[in-house]
C-alpha cells in the first residue's frame, strides 16, 4: 500500500498474519484428522482436541478477517459507490472508513473488557484461560484497525479526484 511507517508496519503485520493463518489452517486439518482417527479407529477420545480446535478456529476467523481487510476483500457497495460522482464517492469512502474504524474501536474496547473478566476461568480439558478465546476479538480487530486506518489515510491523500479513479 503506502511507504509510510504505518504502511511498513502493516506490511510486516500482514506477512505475520498470513504465516499464522497458514500454520493454523494446517494445524486444524491435522488436529481434525488425528481426532477422527483416534476416535473411530483407535476408540480413544482426545477430549482436549475439541477445545484446542475451537480456539484455533476462532483466532483463525478473526485474523482472517483482518487479512481480508488488508486485501480489501470485504464486501463493499460497489454499485452504489460507482454511481456517485468523484466528490460524492470520496465522501462515501471517508464515511465508510470512519464508520468501520468506529465499530472496530468499540469491538476492541469491549473485547478487552471481556478478556479481563474471563482470564480467571479455564477451559474444562486444557489449562488455558477462557479469556484467550475472547482475546481473538481484539487480537484480530487491532490489526484490522491499523489496516483500515491506512486505507483512510490513502483515501484522504488521494482526494476526490483519486476516489474517482480508485477501483473499490
Amino acid at each position: 500500500m503506502t511507504n509510510s511507517v504505518l504502511g511498513r508496519v502493516n506490511a510486516a503485520l500482514f506477512r505475520a498474519i498470513k504465516e499464522i493463518l497458514i500454520f493454523s489452517g494446517l494445524a486444524l486439518i491435522a488436529l481434525t484428522f488425528v481426532g477422527v482417527i483416534t476416535r473411530y479407529v483407535l476408540k480413544v477420545n482426545l477430549d482436549w482436541a475439541y477445545e484446542v480446535s475451537i480456539l484455533m478456529l476462532v483466532w483463525t476467523a478473526f485474523l482472517g478477517a483482518a487479512a481480508a481487510a488488508r486485501m480489501k476483500g470485504h464486501i463493499l457497495f460497489d454499485m452504489f459507490l460507482n454511481s456517485l460522482p468523484g466528490k460524492g464517492r470520496f465522501v462515501a469512502l471517508l464515511i465508510k472508513d470512519v464508520l468501520i474504524l468506529s465499530f472496530i474501536a468499540v469491538g476492541i474496547f469491549f473485547g478487552y473488557k471481556v478478556v479481563l473478566r474471563t482470564l480467571t476461568q479455564n477451559f474444562q480439558t486444557i489449562d488455558v484461560p477462557v479469556g484467550f478465546l475472547y482475546a481473538a476479538l481484539p487480537g484480530g480487530f487491532i490489526p484490522m484497525f491499523l489496516f483500515i486506518l491506512e486505507q483512510l489515510i490513502e483515501d484522504i491523500k488521494a482526494g476526490p479526484g483519486g476516489a474517482e479513479k480508485k477501483e473499490v
